[in-house]
């Protein structure tokens, strides 16, 4: 795969500025070969992803967002943080693909709170243990919108199910 990643096939690829929403491009293959790099252990291409990241980071093409919980919701979706964002053509009901909803604390377009389907419909298969939870501090809004707390679901979930009736 890194063969498919040097910088004479990267060149030849499209600015972000200049593709659809989901196509890949050049900053979306250097992350890429990054990741596999760091993953491979592979020490002598250290220096190279190292350049590509930092020229990615202080191209101005991408920014934070204020506020983490909104990157997983529908309006958050290309956001000014997205390098690279697998697309779906599917109904356009904001559920996203399968992977996406099998493999994310909540869907990835339609994270859902009780007052919206909640613990009763929401997704989250693949849990992580409270080791992981506990990393995070309170308040941290990164917890809020990454990882589902069942404890708080289920509360927001009967206090939901009470006011309906």
């Amino acid at each position: 795969m890194m063969s498919d990643l040097t910088d004479e096939v990267i060149r030849y690829l499209p600015d972000k500025s200049n593709t659809q929403k989901g196509r890949i491009s050049k900053d979306a293959a250097r992350v890429l070969k990054a990741k596999i790099a760091l993953f491979h252990r592979d020490e002598a291409k250290y220096p190279e992803v190292l350049a590509d990241m930092k020229e990615i980071i202080h191209s101005g093409r991408y920014s934070l967002v204020p506020d983490y919980t909104k990157i997983f919701l529908k309006a958050g979706e290309y956001g000014p943080e997205s390098i690279y964002e697998l697309a779906y053509a599917g109904d356009n009901s904001g559920e996203g693909n399968i992977l996406a909803r099998a493999l994310s604390g909540r869907a990835i377009q339609d994270p859902r709170s009780a007052e919206q389907g909640g613990l009763a419909e929401g997704y989250g298969q693949n849990t992580m243990p409270m080791t992981i939870y506990n990393l995070f501090k309170e308040g941290d809004t990164r917890r809020e919108g990454t990882i589902i707390d069942y404890r708080e679901e289920i509360k927001k979930s009967r206090n939901w199910r009470l006011k309906e009736n």
